[in-house]
This record gives structure tokens, C-alpha cells and sequence, in this order.
């Protein structure tokens, strides 16, 4: 009767969740790879290893339910392998970008007007353009820049110039920026940091070095990386000057802006992370570009502490301090990106 079939369902339905508790959630669409992704067994006594990943806009805004401890909990071990980093998905407080020098024209420019467009990111992030966002944690930087370096290896040095301010957003969010093109190329051509950031993707996901490959084919270790965001979104060049609460309004501001153009020289990209919400992105590693061998500034120019992990430099042009104006002007964006999301519920 009743009496003896519910307690058995009960049973059954209570047995099904236990067994089903520990099985990885199934999530579709083209973040699948990247949230509740199954961690490596030498981390899984590691505190705070399970967390859920939020992916966010260019400039990283969204938060991760990690602290500074976490970040820095372990290096990855030694039998750690990219393919593995990357299944346990990227953070957005790791970057791969172009940051101009910081005594050139171009980072005074680029600073002077972010200042005066109250840019939310000032004290985050220095002038930079985005290769590889979000990116792997700082803890597994050594794994990455054997892949980082083969890439770099492949693109000369080159110049560019911040000619001509660009838009892009729509009615509920814009984006002001600076866009670089090479010097000596005509204006629709594309740009050289294409093609490096091309190479840098087929390396880091793909685990292809050569100019035959092609995204999608197996990596050397016999499999298929996961496809991540990068991957799958085109690629636009540009160092970002504010954001607006839309694209009418980011163009006004451009319209009003003194800009006059300014070039600097790309012979490295910049491997950078920050700690915490209100932390600063500083520079892990330099790696230069083309054949030349480093020098004592580039690649490892960040000593290694007494556990082996690569001690972060602090951009010195940076702002020591956050501006008085700064958290306003980043819970403003925060709440436009939160409406958006519920907009989109």
C-alpha cells in the first residue's frame, strides 16, 4: 500500500541524489568548458578549488569567488599539463596584453585621457590591449610560457600607431577606444597584432606552433583543448579609453576628445595578473617577440621567490592610489552590466 511504497521512493530518490552529487554539471552552450570544469586530483585537497566561473565583459568587472589566499595557494605541480589547466577554465584575473613602455607617449596619452574620461579600470589596469582574456591563473603562468614564447617567436617587432578613436556597445553599453594600426599599412589592412594574437591562441588551446595549423585540429597531447572564449569571438584590437552607458554616448565623448596620434613599438607582450577584486594587474613575465634571445628585461625579468613562483613588478607609471572618484565610477558600471543580465533573464 501507500504506507510501504513511500518510504521506498523516498529511498530511491534519496540514493539517486547521493550518487548524482558528485557528478559534473552539464552545462551547454560555448562557456560549457569553462564552469564547474572537474579539478586536477593533485588540487582537490586544496580549499576553494571548486568555484564557479563568471565570464564578464573586456574589462573583467565580473567577480570570481576567490580571495587573495586562493590565488596564491599552490604552483602547479610538476605533472601538471596545459591541457589540464585549461579544462579547470580561466580566470579573469590573468591577462596576455600589449602594454605600451610605460615612458612613452603613447601610456601618457593613453593615461591622460582615461583620467579624464573617469575610466573605471584606471587603477586596475594600465593601457593595454587584451590578447588572451580571461586567461590561465598566475599559479600556472610557468606551464603557459613555453607555448607564449613559440608563439612570440613567430611576429617580429613592430610599430604601431593610436591614429583614430573607434565605438563599439549599443543602447545599454559603449566602449571608447584607441585603435592601433601598424606603421607603413594601409588603413584597412590588417594589423600585425592579429596575427600574433592568432598565434598565441592556436598555441595556448590548440598546441600548435606552425604555420600549417589550424584551430580545431588535436594538440599534442592527442585531444582537442577545450574552445575557449577567446577562440570563439572575433578579434578586435583596441585599448580601451572608458566605457559609457552607450555606444551615442561613447561616441559623443570621442567626438569631444583632444586626441592627436601617438605610436610606440611592440617588441613583447606582457603576461599580468591581479590579486583580489581591488587589486592591481602587475607584470609576471615580458616575453619578446621574434628570434632574439631575452634580455635581463624580458621574459623572466620577474624573480622567483624561494617556492619557485615568479615574483610580480608593479608598473611604476601606475597609480599608487585609487582616485576618489574610482569606486563610483566602477559600482556605475557594475550596475549597468547587472541590468543587462537581468534584462536578458
Amino acid at each position: 500500500g501507500a504506507s510501504t511504497t513511500t518510504p521506498s521512493l523516498c529511498c530511491f530518490a534519496w540514493c539517486s541524489w547521493l550518487a548524482s552529487w558528485r557528478r559534473p554539471v552539464q552545462h551547454r552552450g560555448r562557456f560549457a568548458s569553462l564552469v564547474h570544469a572537474p579539478r586536477p586530483a593533485a588540487a582537490a585537497d586544496v580549499p576553494g578549488e571548486e568555484r564557479r566561473m563568471m565570464i564578464g565583459d573586456h574589462q573583467g568587472d565580473a567577480r570570481e569567488t576567490t580571495t587573495p589566499a586562493e590565488e596564491e595557494m599552490v604552483l602547479s605541480p610538476p605533472s601538471s599539463t596545459l591541457s589540464t589547466i585549461l579544462e579547470n577554465g580561466l580566470v579573469h584575473t590573468s591577462s596576455v596584453a600589449i602594454v605600451p613602455p610605460e615612458d612613452s607617449a603613447a601610456w601618457r596619452a593613453m593615461q591622460t585621457r582615461r583620467e579624464e574620461l573617469r575610466d573605471a579600470g584606471l587603477f586596475r589596469w594600465p593601457p593595454h590591449c587584451n590578447l588572451l582574456y580571461p586567461f590561465v591563473p598566475a599559479k600556472h603562468f610557468r606551464v603557459a610560457l613555453p607555448a607564449l614564447r613559440a608563439a612570440c617567436a613567430r611576429v617580429e617587432p613592430f610599430d604601431v600607431q593610436l591614429a583614430d578613436l573607434g565605438v563599439f556597445g549599443g543602447a545599454r553599453r559603449g566602449v571608447l577606444y584607441a585603435r592601433p594600426r601598424a606603421v607603413g599599412t594601409e588603413p584597412d589592412a590588417p594589423c600585425p597584432i592579429e596575427t600574433l594574437q592568432r598565434h598565441l591562441v592556436e598555441a595556448i588551446f590548440f598546441g600548435r606552433n606552425d604555420d600549417d595549423a589550424s584551430p580545431g585540429d588535436d594538440d599534442a597531447e592527442g585531444r582537442q583543448r577545450p574552445p575557449p572564449r577567446v577562440a570563439q569571438k572575433p578579434f578586435s584590437a583596441h585599448l580601451t579609453l572608458s566605457h559609457f552607458e552607450s555606444a551615442d554616448a561613447a561616441r559623443a565623448a570621442g567626438d569631444a576628445l583632444d586626441w592627436a596620434p601617438v605610436g610606440f613599438r611592440i617588441d613583447a607582450i606582457c603576461v599580468m595578473a591581479r590579486r583580489g577584486d581591488a587589486g592591481q594587474f602587475e607584470l609576471y613575465h615580458r616575453v619578446p617577440l621574434g628570434a632574439a634571445p631575452p634580455n635581463d628585461d624580458d621574459d623572466d625579468l620577474a624573480a622567483s621567490s624561494s617556492d619557485g613562483a615568479a615574483a610580480p613588478r608593479r608598473f611604476a607609471a601606475m597609480p599608487d592610489e585609487p582616485f576618489e572618484w574610482t569606486e563610483d565610477a566602477r559600482q556605475r558600471l557594475k550596475d549597468r552590466r547587472g541590468g543587462r543580465k537581468r534584462r536578458r533573464r
